[in-house]
């Protein structure tokens, strides 16, 4: 086990231990929907598939003038929705026992494998129990143990 397993295993206890203090308050997955046909078509059932992050990352509501920076701000100066802002994911690393845990970059590129996938960030928070889609509007490295994703509610037209 190198020192930098042991240094992220370290982080990932310290999170998991703020986690069972009630400190995430947010579950955070990456769900991907297979759809049997076509995206969304009538009648039909997809199968869903959830990645739940964990330990819980930390998740904030950024405040209103956020949206200037990603460019969700509408022209009159609007919102279109707000922006959460999720971090401290845990990096991947390797156990003592060999078993690989955390998150590598890759696995938030969130690309779809095939044409009838979708691939969205689901969060649920503790206060409301409301699970709700969320797309990616930035992914950023911030340092090398910290990946920072920037999301906002999915608007889905069913129509």
């Amino acid at each position: 086990m190198s020192l930098r397993d042991v240094i992220r295993q370290a982080l990932a206890d310290e999170r998991k231990l703020l986690e069972d203090l009630g400190f995430r308050l947010y579950e955070v997955a990456i769900r991907r929907i297979q759809w049997p046909e076509q995206i969304r078509a009538p009648d039909t059932t997809p199968v869903v598939t959830d990645y739940v992050i964990t330990p819980r990352p930390r998740v904030k509501v950024d405040p209103p003038w956020s949206e200037q920076e990603v460019g969700t701000r509408g022209p009159l100066g609007s919102y279109t929705d707000r922006i959460f802002t999720i971090d401290k994911i845990t990096p991947s690393y390797t156990t003592p026992e060999g078993v690989v845990l955390g998150f590598r970059p890759s696995e938030f590129e969130l690309v779809s494998e095939n044409e009838r996938q979708e691939v969205v960030i689901m969060m649920k928070s503790d206060d409301d129990g409301v699970e709700r889609e969320y797309e990616v509007v930035s992914r950023e490295f911030v340092k090398l143990a910290d990946l920072v994703l920037k999301v906002r509610l999915r608007r889905v037209n069913e129509g």
